[in-house]
């Protein structure tokens, strides 16, 4: 269970990480789209601006940010698509300064949560799991007080055949 508990959440994060991948990418297709058309013709940024908006991208941290690296610190035409993105966050009382702390911390977050679970399939399979539930089972320290001394000669195998099923939870 705690494998699949591990695995569960690499699956989740790599999920995350794949949304947050195509969300970087549409980000870098309307910061070309945007960077061209400032070279070619600035007047005309403003349509490409409203394409984008009528194209309702998400929202997203990842989006922002990486949006936000493209076009910041480039000609003045492509602050417009910037104010637009400012405008549509502040609604819901964001910025692009926050969206990019928050992608930020999501990434490093990611980034420790596989290394931890990695760490953690790699240290499961490391432990004798025999060993460990025999230590710490009070059926089994019960069944080795046998005054007979039996089942504590058995072997592991007639041991677990002697166990009775764990039983369900109610």
């Amino acid at each position: 269970m705690l494998r699949l508990a591990l695995i569960e959440n690499l699956r989740r994060v790599a999920a995350r990480a794949m949304a947050n991948l195509s969300d970087r990418d549409l980000a870098n297709t309307w910061a070309d789209r945007l960077g061209e058309i400032a070279e070619r013709d600035a007047k005309s940024a403003v349509l490409v601006v409203a394409d984008m908006a009528r194209s309702d991208p998400p929202m997203t941290a990842a989006f922002v940010a990486e949006l936000a690296r493209r076009l910041q610190g480039h000609s003045a035409t492509l602050t417009q698509p910037l104010a637009w993105v400012e405008q549509m966050l502040g609604e819901s009382a964001l910025s692009i300064e926050r969206s990019v702390q928050l992608d930020a911390q999501q990434q490093a977050i990611d980034q420790v949560s596989i290394s931890n679970s990695i760490g953690s399939l790699r240290l499961l399979s490391s432990i004798d799991w025999r060993l460990f539930v025999e230590r710490l089972s009070h059926v089994e320290q019960a069944l080795c007080q046998d005054p007979a001394a039996v089942y504590p000669a058995m072997d592991f195998a007639s041991r677990d055949h002697y166990l009775p099923p764990a039983c369900p939870v109610v």
